[in-house]
């Protein structure tokens, strides 16, 4: 049997075929340059040259922990199993919070550093701020300051229990909103290898009560920009009518509605 072969029926063991198709070709260009009809041939050699990882997806592990790294945009962020997976959905968030230009931006549970380096990267001149409860977390984030080059000041606070750093005009944040009903629909390669404390919340709008909170307490906020799970779609809008400011809300690329932007 061909090695490509080989592999692709390995990762069918746990990703439909197609996906699994996906991953390893999304390996295999990212880790070598070569285009996947190259791989789909022989080479017997070359691929032994990367057996381990190989098994590493064989055995569930999402590529981007395997290759160390995930695109986010032009931006490449390094990842590994202290932190979440950037998500195109996330992306999206992000282009939709760069079209209300500002002098400053909260990213608030950063985890990878991903939003706030996003916005350091669209907004040179502006001040960018992150932070998050994972010492870990943000031992990641602080790598990918430094590999490209952005500046971001990254705080350690535990935001439920916390007050969040002041004088940011704009904040950001996609945090935990998965229900721990969730849990059982989710696939194992997410269960069992991306953080839960960056995922899963007993209650899924704990975390948009308390940014809230905060946020109708800090006199310098004046807009803020949440991915949310589309499950509490209207149960997060109408937290955000209490205060009575102004609304918007955007579907993602699958249709659902994935972003809230309020405005004071």
């Amino acid at each position: 049997m061909l090695p490509f072969n080989f592999w692709y029926q390995q990762l069918q063991q746990t990703y439909a075929p197609e996906e699994a198709k996906a991953i390893l070709g999304k390996f295999l260009v990212e880790r070598t340059g070569r285009s996947l009809a190259f791989w789909i041939g022989e080479h017997e050699s070359e691929w032994n040259t990367y057996i381990h990882e190989l098994q590493q997806l064989a055995n569930g592990i999402p590529v981007q922990y395997v290759l160390g790294y995930e695109w986010f945009g032009p931006l490449r962020i390094r990842v590994n199993s202290s932190v979440l997976i950037p998500r195109p959905e996330t992306w999206e968030l992000v282009q939709w919070a760069s079209e209300k230009p500002s002098s400053s931006f909260l990213d608030l549970c950063t985890g990878s550093g991903c939003i706030a380096l996003a916005m350091a990267h669209f907004f040179t001149k502006a001040t960018v701020g992150a932070l998050d409860v994972s010492e870990k977390a943000l031992e990641v984030a602080k790598k990918n300051r430094n590999d490209l080059g952005l500046s971001v000041q990254f705080f350690q606070t535990d935001l439920l229990n916390e007050t969040p750093p002041t004088g940011f005009e704009t904040w950001i944040s996609n945090p935990p909103y998965v229900g721990l009903a969730e849990k059982q629909q989710m696939e194992n390669h997410v269960l069992d290898h991306e953080p839960h404390l960056a995922l899963f919340v007993e209650d899924p709008l704990l975390f948009y009560q308390r940014l809230m909170d905060c946020f109708s307490q800090d006199a310098s906020a004046k807009q803020l920009f949440c991915e949310i799970n589309p499950l509490f779609a209207e149960e997060t809008l109408a937290l955000g009518r209490e205060f009575g400011w102004k609304v918007s809300s955007r579907m993602d690329f699958r249709g659902k509605l994935r972003m809230i932007h309020w405005e004071k």
